[in-house]
């Protein structure tokens, strides 16, 4: 039979080779199916929500895709309006240099037949066959050709021009107003990333004394009022203090219908942490909470010490992105107690933080010690040779940060490259699993983590037990510790025990546990967890960023230890 013959039977052309050659041949048939099944399932991979969760909506926006693996956004927002041409063709209109305000943009053609003007934004046409010049607002519209002709444009952006838009709004109409920072930073500066409702203003300015860079906030108007309180405390002076901030604004749907007010009062806390961190204005974050309070000269630290580390980081190879820099700095976080000295000033240094910590009573504590922030080894912050304080000792001297692996139910505040930041899922309300979901996506994508010293965060003294205040504060701060510390969601009623006549059985200055155990609500153990399982394996929560010898020396991993809370 002829090589060609063969080649049109290939049944034939099989029966002409020996038994070996026929195993190898399937082998090899077999391995190829297998790799091309492995390649598939790794390009599809990692999605850690194939199926959307629908048994509630987010509380002021939509629900995310199932492409949950995402990163914060590497290009810094700019505010822009968009001129839209009657051919069709578009043209972005940006602010002005902030030593120019009043510089124009040229427009690409005069045939304007319609602006687009984002909330809290003025957009001015000048120029050419006008008459007069036009300013135009959110729903302004160019009837009738009204902006034919324009040659030119600017463009204004205002925060109180924006709450006022959201005030005399529809009741029932979410919207997300965003002011971004017009500061020009370098590109070594840390933007603190924070998110609160009104009630935390007081702990937020206290934030704003002890922090010297750039800071990005999202703020949740939970009730319809919160508008009219927020314009009244945006005076001229606070506008002033708050030029190195960029704002969002959330305005939920305020329908009196139940599911709307349920919705509503589900603080949607991972939603306003990814729009604060996709405002930040610098390549380098740390995401906190507004009760925290910065130590002294915390971003220099960070900018000095905590930069550099991750830039120097090596890059993982398989990670098929050269900016993905796998490295936290983890920043360790301390409570101040009840028998914290009233009107005295918080810890300023680590001898400081030392002394709050031994004395008896304690006057300070770790922050969630068994699962929480433990993990951090905060107790290495004093134990270690001491820091190095000679001004030529290198920005990576191993002796300003050490090692730890990560642990199951741990929640640390950390510093990340922007653009190795994964976003928060979104389906988290209220608190429980919502940083330490994150945490665990970390460890999942192969992350190490390096705690830094001479720096940490404080929680003031809850329900007002206690005083102090921060460097550079006032003795007054102290009425700022007194303000209601209740989550949105503790106001939510239970049908059936307002029936019964009976209360619910938890602490009205903490979070609504009942919200907690609601079915409804997306759950770290029991959604979140076996969602990560699947996509990643059983052994998730080993740490994957650790070698060898931080394993070894670790207490547990993999697991909790005793006297963990599971799932609140």
């Amino acid at each position: 039979m002829s090589p060609t013959s063969l080649a049109n039977h290939p049944i034939a052309f099989l029966r002409t080779l020996s038994r070996r050659a026929r195993s190898l041949l399937l082998l090899a048939f077999l391995f190829l199916i297998w790799r091309t099944h492995h390649t598939t399932q790794h390009k599809l991979a990692p999605k850690l929500s194939p199926q959307l969760n629908d048994r509630l909506p987010s509380a002021a926006g939509p629900t995310p895709s199932s492409k949950s693996l995402q990163f914060a956004p590497t290009q810094i927002k700019r505010t822009s309006a968009k001129v839209k041409y009657s051919q069709g063709a578009s043209q972005d209109i940006h602010l002005p240099p902030k030593d120019r305000p009043d510089a124009l943009q040229s427009l690409w053609r005069q045939d304007v037949a319609e602006v687009d003007v984002p909330l809290g934004s003025t957009v001015t046409l000048v120029g050419g066959e006008l008459e007069e010049d036009i300013e135009l607002e959110m729903g302004s519209t160019c009837a009738k050709g009204a902006c034919r002709g324009a040659k030119q444009a600017t463009l204004r952006h205002d925060l109180l021009k924006g709450l006022q838009q959201m005030r005399e709004a529809d009741a029932s109409t979410p919207m997300v107003l965003e002011v971004p920072s017009t500061h020009d930073w370098p590109s070594d500066a840390v933007t603190l990333v924070t998110q609160f409702s009104i009630s935390r203003l007081a702990r937020f300015e206290r934030t704003l004394r002890e922090w010297h860079g750039p800071l990005s906030i999202a703020i949740y108007l939970t009730d319809e009022a919160d508008i009219a309180s927020l314009i009244s405390y945006l005076t001229p002076s606070t506008l002033e203090r708050w030029s190195k901030v960029a704002v969002t604004i959330v305005k939920p749907d305020y329908s009196i219908s139940q599911e709307a007010l349920t919705l509503r009062l589900r603080y949607p806390i991972n939603r306003l942490r990814n729009l604060a961190l996709s405002l930040a204005p610098t390549p380098y974050v740390v995401v906190t909470d507004a009760d925290f309070v910065p130590s002294p000269h915390m971003h220099s630290i960070l900018q000095t010490r905590g930069v550099p580390l991750i830039a120097h980081s090596p890059t993982s190879p398989a990670s098929q992105s050269p900016t993905l820099h796998r490295t936290a700095i983890v920043i360790s976080a301390f409570a101040l107690t009840s028998s914290f000295p009233s009107g005295s000033p918080y810890p300023s240094t680590p001898s400081e933080l030392s002394s709050a910590l031994s004395s008896t009573p304690p006057h300070a504590t770790l922050t969630d010690p068994n699962a929480g922030h433990g993990p951090s080894s905060p107790s290495l912050l004093f134990s270690l040779s001491p820091l190095p304080l000679h001004s030529h000792a290198s920005p990576t001297d191993p002796s300003w940060s050490f090692p730890i692996c990560y642990e199951p139910q741990w929640e640390p505040y950390y510093l990340l490259h922007r653009a190795s930041h994964p976003l928060y899922d979104e389906r988290f309300t209220d608190q429980g699993g919502d940083k330490q979901s994150h945490a665990l996506l970390l460890n999942a994508l192969g992350y190490e983590f390096k705690a830094l010293r001479g720096v940490w965060f404080m929680h003031p003294p809850k329900g007002g037990s206690g005083g102090g205040k921060a460097e550079g504060g006032s003795a007054g701060d102290q009425e700022d510790d007194d303000i209601d510390e209740a989550w949105p969601s503790a106001r939510l009623v239970d049908p059936e025990l307002e029936e019964r006549g009976e209360e619910e059985d938890h602490d009205p200055t903490h979070f609504n546990a009942r919200a907690q155990r609601d079915e409804r609500r997306f759950r770290y153990f029991q959604d979140f967890l076996p969602e990560m399982e699947k996509v990643w394996g059983g052994n998730l929560r080993w740490p994957r960023g650790c070698g060898a010898g931080e394993v070894a020396s670790g207490r547990s991993f993999g697991r909790a230890r005793l006297g963990s809370v599971f799932g609140v």
